[in-house]
């Protein structure tokens, strides 16, 4: 079960939002309003939370099914998957604050208007992206789940997927939206040359600042993601792509131990181990992809 892929959509060709966007390929003239969405990158967290038995109401405490109320260890774990699930709520609504999803796919909103340097935006929303306090959440949550599960012999696969899926939080698609219309903005020429470099010095250099202290799943391939869009802005050629693409096929073929249809009282032998690999190999990811930024973009980074 390779937990994180059902978020996003993988593109095998270069990155071309405007494809994606329906509403600009019609003919008739209509309001934005009626224009229907484009197709999302990845699914909402709640959606995928409810497909996968998750319990999101904020009344119901989470309890991992084999260890209960007085589960030691995991009684204090499955609190602090609660705490973020809402702090995950929480930056959904700071998101959507600060990059309205009506106002940000489209070009011609006045939410671009708001700053007469694009760039300025961009900065601005990076910075709430990489220092959210619910990430910050999230990127201590493996070391609570590591001392857990090194302390028993065996975990149930569904118990461990909810340990594996919880960090996985503050994440929203907004962001990848946004960047997507800046591209749009950007090939009819509404964005100079100075503002693209800022947008992606800013970008660049704020990824990196990311991925060295975060290498979860879903940071790691919200990156990629953003990666394409620089590449775009930045018209790079297609062994730029490729590298990103192979990262994206390293991680979607790194087996976790997980086999999609198998029995739900399936068990996981010596979970610690099990969790500490799947840990170093995202940070292997993390570092790869780190690598790419500094061989592509040296000039916007420090050594």
């Amino acid at each position: 079960m390779a937990l994180g892929y059902y978020f996003y959509t993988y593109y095998n060709e270069q990155y071309h939002p405007e494809a994606l966007r329906e509403q600009y390929s019609q003919s008739s003239s209509i309001t934005f309003t009626d224009r229907a969405l484009p197709k999302k990158k990845f699914v909402p967290r709640k959606q995928f939370h409810e497909q996968a038995d998750y319990k999101r109401s904020d009344d119901q405490v989470v309890v991992l099914s084999n260890f209960g109320p007085d589960g030691g260890a995991f009684s204090e774990l499955s609190a602090n998957i609660e705490d973020l699930k809402k702090s995950n709520s929480d930056c959904e609504q700071a998101y959507n604050s600060v990059m309205p999803p009506t106002q940000i796919i489209d070009p011609n909103s006045g939410y671009y208007a708001q700053e007469s340097n694009i760039a300025n935006l961009v900065s601005g929303v990076l910075d709430q992206f990489v220092g959210n306090d619910g990430r910050a959440m999230a990127r201590n949550f493996p070391e609570l789940a590591q001392e857990a599960l090194d302390s028993v012999d065996e975990i149930s696969e569904e118990d461990m997927a909810t340990i594996m899926r919880a960090p996985l939080i503050c994440r929203q698609s907004n962001i990848t939206v946004l960047f997507e219309t800046i591209i749009e903005m950007s090939s009819e020429d509404r964005i100079t040359q100075a503002q693209r470099a800022q947008i992606i010095d800013s970008t660049v250099n704020k990824l990196v600042s990311s991925l060295e202290i975060d290498s979860l799943q879903d940071n790691i391939l919200v990156s990629l993601t953003l990666l394409k869009a620089v590449g775009s802005l930045s018209n790079k050629d297609s062994e730029y792509f490729s590298e990103l693409e192979s990262i994206y096929d390293e991680m979607s073929t790194s087996q976790t131990g997980f086999e999609q249809a198998s029995a739900k009282n399936a068990k996981i032998v010596n979970p610690g181990e099990f969790y500490r690999n799947y840990r170093e190999r995202q940070r292997g990811f993390s570092s790869s992809v780190i690598e790419i930024l500094y061989l592509n973009f040296p000039e916007y980074l420090d050594e």
